[in-house]
């Protein structure tokens, strides 16, 4: 009986550690992909041709706005 407890307590603490192993690389995983899709997209933003240049009345507000 004793015996079996203690397989049953061993067992339920291994499978703690490979849960929480888990998460936590899961978690890692998340980080590194929020901190890319970040750098990337401002990678993206960086290298992003300028707007054609217009002759409309939207075009002239914005030039000489800004």
């Amino acid at each position: 009986m004793i015996a079996e407890e203690l397989r049953h307590k061993q067992l339920v603490a291994k499978n703690r550690v490979i849960i929480s192993s888990v998460v936590v690389i899961a978690g890692v995983v998340l980080i590194v992909l929020i901190v890319w899709a970040r750098l990337w997209r401002d990678e993206a933003v960086a290298n992003r041709e300028p707007p054609p240049v217009t002759t409309s009345a939207y075009a002239r507000v914005g030039r000489e706005a800004g």
